[in-house]
């Protein structure tokens, strides 16, 4: 509780009804790091962060280098042994598991014609299917729902309605809360939860 405190007081605002501009921490206020024992300034910190950010990439791309790798040789070896009629789902490629995705993209075959081609039997089991359609708006989803329920058409799926907020939701509650009431401020608050802030370093 103490430590968040100390980290709100970091925060210097400048104009409350200004959302697009960024505010700046006091560069030499002292905040805690958990995995050191002594506090350290916020400069110190975001300097800190850079560094440790630029060798976290180097390490990234010399795992991917070494993923792809293994990915390699272990998908190599899987197929090797499915063309000889052996099935396996994880290969060891110097003692590091390599396991089959099987998660395939969409098949370049209309429907119909594959099943024809391949055998009904065979296109169940091999093959999952998902049908949906997309519409412009939820307002074009309920008048196609109002047609077929007026033509009697039974829809077996159901309707399902997304709805999130954009980019411009936080900066346009922010500068007009102060004229709206609170019920819709409060309404509005539940719609902007954002996700976890994002951490940049220059």
């Amino acid at each position: 509780m103490r430590q968040s405190a100390a980290v709100l007081k970091l925060v210097q605002p400048t104009d409350k009804t200004d959302c697009n501009t960024a505010v700046s921490a006091d560069a030499m206020a002292p905040v805690d790091m958990p995995l050191y024992s002594r506090k350290a300034t916020v400069k110190a910190l975001g300097k800190l962060y850079r560094i440790t950010k630029a060798r976290a990439k180097a390490l990234e791309t010399e795992l991917d280098v070494m993923k792809t790798t293994l990915r390699t040789i272990g998908q190599s070896l899987l197929d090797t042994e499915a063309d000889s009629g052996n099935y396996y789902t994880k290969a060891l490629v110097g003692g590091v598991p390599v396991s089959r995705a099987n998660k395939f993209k969409p098949v370049p075959y209309e429907r119909d014609s594959l099943m024809e081609y391949i055998g009904m039997t065979e296109y169940k089991l091999m093959f999952n299917e998902k049908a949906s359609i997309e519409f412009s708006s939820i307002d074009k989803l309920r008048e196609h729902v109002m047609l077929c329920e007026v033509a009697g058409v039974e829809m077996t799926g159901k309707p399902k309605e997304t709805i999130s907020g954009n980019a411009k939701l936080a900066e346009h509650l922010c500068k007009t809360r102060g004229h709206l009431e609170p019920r819709v401020v409060e309404a509005l608050e539940k719609c902007a939860v954002d996700q976890a802030a994002r951490v940049g370093g220059r």
